[in-house]
């Protein structure tokens, strides 16, 4: 149940992050398309990982390793959104390097669901529940931005 409940939240934190990367356009604002980058690179890291995974500890490893990465990405993720605010009504109409970015985003987060599925095999294992609430504990701050 915990493995459904983590799916539902990644995709809902999904729309609250494209509207950061929707909070930018053009040139002035690379540090939006940057950061939506960073967020891409780990997810790729973390499906990569879980696919290599073979044992409940190495699973562990690498949400643990994701829920790191996107926990150091919420300081960025929140000045982003402070930095513009004046830019929450222009969620549809995004410029094309910010686009190509949310779209690499969206890419990535495709293979989320089967990496999930995976990851219910190791569910059973105290290191990997650990692992998982300390993700739901970094997702609760994203929703919390």
């Amino acid at each position: 149940m915990k493995i459904i409940k983590t799916l539902s939240l990644m995709i809902s934190l999904t729309a609250s992050m494209l509207f950061i990367a929707g909070c930018g356009g053009g040139e002035p604002y690379g540090d939006v398309v940057k950061s939506t980058d960073e967020m891409t690179a780990n997810y790729e890291s973390f499906e990569a990982d879980m696919e290599k995974a073979s044992s409940a500890e190495e699973a562990a490893k690498a949400l643990n390793s994701f829920a790191d990465g996107m926990d150091k990405l919420l300081p960025k993720l929140k000045a982003l959104r402070d930095k513009y605010p004046e830019l929450d009504e222009k969620k549809a109409d995004l410029p094309e390097n910010v686009q190509a970015a949310t779209d690499r985003m969206e890419a990535a987060m495709e293979g989320m669901s089967s990496v999930m599925m995976k990851s219910a095999t190791y569910m059973q294992s105290p290191e990997f529940q650990k692992a998982q609430q300390h993700l739901m504990e970094v997702f609760q701050q994203m929703e919390d931005l």
